[in-house]
Order: structure tokens, then sequence, then C-alpha cells
């Protein structure tokens, strides 16, 4: 079995085809039922990855979204006198 970093059983892979649609549509629709009535939990990082729980308001659907550290910016260097 495989778990997610925040400790809940992964369900079975979900199919390449609703990957690249909820990744086309932004993460802005349920990727059973196509729903634009999601709502996001707050977020956890772990080393290079963040994982946030998402779940769908119609159909009642639950996954986690992954996000990579892919930079960094804004960085502000103090002078020292």
């Amino acid at each position: 079995m495989a778990y997610h970093a925040n400790g809940q059983l992964m369900d079975a892979k979900v199919s390449a085809v609703k990957q690249k649609a909820y990744l086309k549509s932004g993460g802005t629709k349920c990727p059973n039922c196509g729903s634009a009535s999601i709502s996001a939990g707050s977020s956890e990082a772990d080393g290079t990855s963040a994982f946030q729980d998402v779940v769908c308001l119609d159909c009642g659907s639950t996954w986690t979204e992954e996000y990579k550290l892919a930079r960094f910016g804004d960085l502000k260097v103090p002078t020292h006198n």
C-alpha cells in the first residue's frame, strides 16, 4: 500500500487523462465530476514538496494536490554598514 505524505492511503492510480485534464484546468475543476465548486485546505510542506487536500462540494470527492519547488524569488539581502 502507498501513502501520501500526510499519512492518508492513496487510491488506485488516477488515469493519465484525468491528470492531464486537471492540470490543464489549473486545478480549478474536480477531476471526478468537472465541477468548479471545490475547496482547498491549508498546505503542508515536506522537503521540496507541498501537499494540499481538496474537496469537491458537489460530488464529495477528495484528493491531494502536490506542488514541487521550482525556484525562489524576491531575494532581499540586508546591507551591513
